[in-house]
C-alpha cells in the first residue's frame, strides 16, 4: 500500500523514511507509490526509497507525486520505480513527479526507473516537473528511462521540466535513456534551460542529446558537458548561449564563448 496520502493543505515531511510503498492505479494512472500529496509537499532530511507506482496508463511518481509544488531539501530519493502501462504509456517520474514547480537542494536523486510499457518508453526516470524546476548543489545519478517491451524508447532519463529549468552547482551523471531511438539521458526543459557551475557527464541516449537537450534557449556558464554515451552527441537543439568558461569534448553544444574549451 502507499505509505502516505495528503488530501489537505501544505505538508512537510522532516527526518522520515518513506520506504516500500506501492500503488496500483488499475485502469488509470498510479500516482505516488510512496507519497501522494494534493497540497504543496516539502521533503526535508528525508529518505524516499524502494517505492513503486503502477497502472494500466503507467505509474506517475514512483516515490512521490505532488499535485502541487514539490521541494526536496537535504534528502535522498533513490531506488523508486514508475511502472510501465499496458499499451503505449510508460512510467513517468520514477523518483518523483509534480504538477507544480520543483526545487531540489542539497539532495540526491539516484537509481530510480521509469519503466517502458508494452509499446512505449518510460520518461523522466529521476524527476518530472510539469512546471518550472531548480536544482542546486545536488546529484542526479544512475536514473533510467527504459525502452518499451515491444516498441518505443526511453527519454529524459535524469530530469525533465515542462517550464524553465535552472541547474547550479550540481552533478548529473550516469543516467540512461534506453532503446534504439532513445532521447536525452540527462536533462531537458521545454522552457529556458540555465546551467551554471555544474558537471553533466556520462549520460546515455541513442539519438539526441545524451547529456542536454535545449528546447527553447538557455545558457551555460562554468560547466562541464562531456563524455556522452550511447551514440548521441552531448547536446541537441543548440539554442543555448555560452556565458563562458565551459569544457566539452564535441561541438554539439555550440560552446564558443570566452574561456570555453573543446578537449
Amino acid at each position: 500500500a502507499r505509505v502516505l496520502r495528503n488530501d489537505g493543505a501544505a505538508l512537510t515531511l522532516r527526518s522520515v523514511s518513506i520506504t516500500g510503498g506501492s500503488v496500483a492505479g488499475g485502469a488509470g494512472v498510479g500516482e505516488g507509490g510512496g507519497v501522494l500529496s494534493v497540497g504543496p509537499l516539502t521533503l526535508e532530511f528525508a529518505t524516499v526509497e524502494g517505492n513503486r507506482a503502477d497502472g494500466d496508463l503507467g505509474g506517475l511518481g514512483g516515490g512521490v507525486y505532488a499535485r502541487s509544488t514539490l521541494a526536496v531539501l537535504a534528502s535522498s530519493v533513490t531506488g523508486n520505480q514508475a511502472g510501465g502501462g499496458t499499451s503505449v504509456f510508460g512510467g513517468r517520474g520514477g523518483g518523483a513527479a509534480a504538477l507544480g514547480a520543483v526545487t531540489v537542494t542539497d539532495s540526491t536523486v539516484s537509481d530510480n526507473t521509469s519503466e517502458g510499457a508494452s509499446a512505449g518508453g518510460g520518461q523522466a526516470g529521476g524527476l518530472l516537473a510539469r512546471s518550472h524546476a531548480v536544482v542546486t548543489r545536488s546529484t542526479l545519478a544512475g536514473n533510467q528511462a527504459s525502452a518499451g517491451v515491444e516498441a518505443g524508447s526511453g527519454s529524459m532519463a535524469a530530469l525533465a521540466a515542462d517550464g524553465d529549468l535552472r541547474v547550479e552547482n550540481s552533478t548529473i551523471t550516469a543516467n540512461v535513456a534506453s532503446g534504439a531511438a532513445s532521447v536525452n539521458g540527462g536533462i531537458t526543459a521545454a522552457g529556458d534551460l540555465q546551467i551554471a557551475y555544474s558537471t553533466i557527464v556520462g549520460n546515455e541516449a541513442a539519438t539526441r542529446g545524451a547529456n542536454v537537450v535545449f528546447s527553447s534557449g538557455g545558457s551555460v556558464f562554468g560547466s562541464i558537458i562531456a563524455q556522452a554515451a550511447g551514440g548521441a552527441p552531448n547536446c541537441s537543439n543548440t539554442t543555448g548561449t555560452s556565458q563562458g568558461y565551459n569544457v566539452t569534448d564535441d561541438d554539439s553544444c555550440g560552446l564558443s564563448g570566452t574561456g570555453d574549451r573543446v578537449d
